[in-house]
């Protein structure tokens, strides 16, 4: 709701829709000729159309329909229909300190982490900052059903890795399944252009080790907003919500380091996989954040 209202007082303010306004300050100034926000502006022969994985069957559902996201309300938080080509010029802004769509001011408030949720990591306008094997490090990434997409910037090596695929989650080891293949992917590439970083060949790095999701994440978590009570249960060695005002209970299938989607079908039958964030300090989480809500860990 935030980037959605900071993009409703860009609206007003220049007089003109977001969509529009990007399109005038940002996309074609950088060349981004094959990118918009709409849709409908795009033949369909012109899309490598996404797949939704099924984590309980592994069928794949191919993604046609991409028009339930593009509600112009929705634009300022993301959505944006691009190329690899055209992200690569926007990731080159971004080495070059936002030169020459951004001033100083806004480049800094975009990566500079000013919200700091680790002691190694913050999170700007939209883009994360952090530091990999010493260097220093901006990453974004986003998807829509059936997509995953990373942007993982290394300004001082003057290195960008972009990674688009498909499909949104894989399967591991069925029912488990990850929804950030493309991180592997990222990593691996990283670690080959970055002389001074090892290579190596395992998991996905975001993982946490199954052994350590009871003494992390399992305990009784409150809210005052929608999400009410939650219990986060380790059972039978898979992680579970439980939603204690609704008595509603579901599986956490691993998303990444401190995050879980959940599996869930739509009213249109296809599924989609809101997450569950976890805050985590001092090896434990407090916190865990919802679309429904945010709610705290309660004291033992």
């Amino acid at each position: 709701p935030n980037y959605a209202l900071g993009g409703l007082a860009v609206e007003i303010a220049a007089d003109e829709p977001f969509a529009a306004l990007m399109q005038r300050k940002v996309l074609a100034p950088l060349g981004m000729n094959d990118s918009g926000y709409r849709v409908e502006g795009f033949a369909d022969d012109s899309f490598a159309w996404g797949n939704t994985l099924d984590p309980q069957t592994g069928a794949l559902i191919e993604e046609r329909d991409l028009t339930g996201r593009y509600c112009g309300a929705l634009f300022p938080s993301g959505g944006l229909v691009s190329t690899i080509d055209d992200l690569s010029r926007f990731a080159a802004m971004l080495l070059n300190g936002g030169d020459p769509v951004l001033s100083p001011t806004a480049y800094q408030t975009l990566t500079g982490g000013g919200w700091r949720f680790s002691e190694t990591s913050g999170y700007g306008l939209g883009i994360q900052s952090n530091t990999y094997y010493g260097h220093r490090a901006l990453l974004h990434t986003g998807g829509l059903n059936g997509y995953q997409a990373i942007m993982w910037l290394f300004p001082d090596d003057g290195l960008g890795v972009i990674v688009f695929a498909t499909v949104d989650h894989h399967v591991i080891e069925p029912p488990v399944s990850s929804s950030r293949p493309i991180h592997h992917i990222a990593e691996h590439i990283v670690q080959t252009f970055l002389d001074d970083v090892p290579i190596q060949d395992r998991p996905p790095p975001s993982f946490v080790p199954e052994k350590e999701w009871e003494s992390r994440f399992a305990g009784r978590y409150t809210s005052e907003q929608e999400l009410g009570e939650v219990e986060i249960i380790y059972e039978d060695g898979s992680l579970w919500m439980h939603r204690l005002d609704a008595d509603v209970r579901e599986q956490l299938l691993p998303y990444s380091k401190s995050s879980f989607s959940i599996p869930r079908r739509g009213s249109n039958g296809r599924t989609y996989y809101p997450t569950v964030q976890f805050i985590v300090e001092d090896e434990q989480a407090q916190h865990l954040l919802t679309s429904e809500g945010i709610a705290t860990r309660q004291a033992r």
